[in-house]
């Protein structure tokens, strides 16, 4: 139950193949519940590094604490206490309860859905209550004459390969005789879905101050993205102001920073990061300084530079320190 938990949590948002050697680099590091729950955060953050939405990371550690306080360590078989874990809705815990433990919850994921919707004609908008509330009962009572992990695994492949949300191959389909989408010919409009929000665009300054083989850090706040990893000193301005080159500075004043004797080094190009909800275009401009007052108790550290990957970062500036 263990490795499955992990890897239904790393696949919710990362495709099979890019998310492998993750999932591979994360069991081996952290090889069961307990050591888990041990780990410091830290070190949580920088084994999830790459994946994104880190706060699923977050949850996988404090899950894996309640499980050693509160079930003697062992993954629950419930799966109401499933379910109650932090992170975990009734998609994963249903995946848990029928592939670790052969229980009858029908796993709904956005091929069983396409598959569903299609076959039996749901006008409803997908993603609605009313939609989900149809799906898990026609699921629910499809999967009781079937072994549950079987039945999971094979909807959800039939609509991966099968019933694809683009041409799919409706010839050679088993139910092509009973699909009433197909019947209809309203395929290409099944699942319906809502029209996308636009997403917003976020343009951001990285000032990176090294010293003596130091350089200025900080860890992100909550409320905002990437909270809880490391960056720079940072300024978020529009688009205008990213696209001018920066001046050299000979101080850098702010409520939390005071940075005298600084001297230009470096300025990259602009670096877009694309993420569910925003666009971030980033840009970085590395500086020597002299002298540092960190204000107001204010989040800003020195480390030594060659430990920075040690450190977890969101993924643009891992691999902007990575090509350094």
């Amino acid at each position: 139950p263990y490795n499955v938990w992990i890897s239904e949590i790393i696949f919710q948002q990362t495709q099979i193949v890019q998310g492998t050697p993750y999932y591979l680099r994360f069991i081996e590091r952290f090889s069961d519940v307990e050591s888990l729950a041990k780990a410091k955060e830290e070190d949580v953050l920088k084994y999830w590094e790459g994946l994104g939405y880190y706060s699923r990371a977050r949850n996988l550690h404090e899950s894996a604490q309640r499980i050693v306080s509160e079930f003697d360590g062992k993954f629950p078989e419930r799966y109401e206490d499933i379910l109650s874990l932090k992170g975990i809705g009734k998609y994963t815990a249903a995946a848990i309860s029928s592939f670790a433990f052969n229980k009858s919850y029908p796993v709904i994921d956005g091929n069983v859905e396409r598959v569903l919707s299609r076959i039996f004609n749901i006008k409803e908008e997908i993603k609605s209550s009313k939609a989900q509330k149809i799906l898990y009962a026609i699921a629910n009572d499809l999967i009781k004459n079937h072994d549950p992990a079987t039945f999971n695994q094979a909807i959800m492949d039939f609509g991966a390969h099968q019933c694809k949300p683009k041409k799919p191959n409706c010839l050679e389909c088993p139910f092509q005789h009973e699909c009433e989408a197909r019947l209809l010919n309203i395929i290409d409009k099944r699942p319906l879905k809502k029209k996308k929000n636009k997403k917003t665009n976020r343009f951001f300054e990285y000032y990176v101050f090294s010293r003596k083989n130091k350089t200025l850090i900080r860890k992100r706040p909550k409320g905002d993205i990437w909270a809880g990893l490391h960056d720079f000193v940072l300024k978020e301005v529009s688009q205008k102001e990213l696209s001018r080159e920066q001046q050299c500075l000979k101080e850098f004043n702010s409520k939390e920073l005071l940075l005298t004797g600084i001297s230009w080094l470096y300025s990259s190009s602009i670096n877009k990061r694309v993420l569910s909800h925003q666009n971030i275009f980033i840009r970085f401009h590395e500086f020597s300084f002299a002298e540092i007052e960190i204000k107001n108790n204010a989040p800003f550290f020195l480390v030594d530079t060659n430990a920075l990957m040690d450190l977890a970062f969101p993924k643009t500036l891992h691999l902007y320190l990575v090509d350094k």
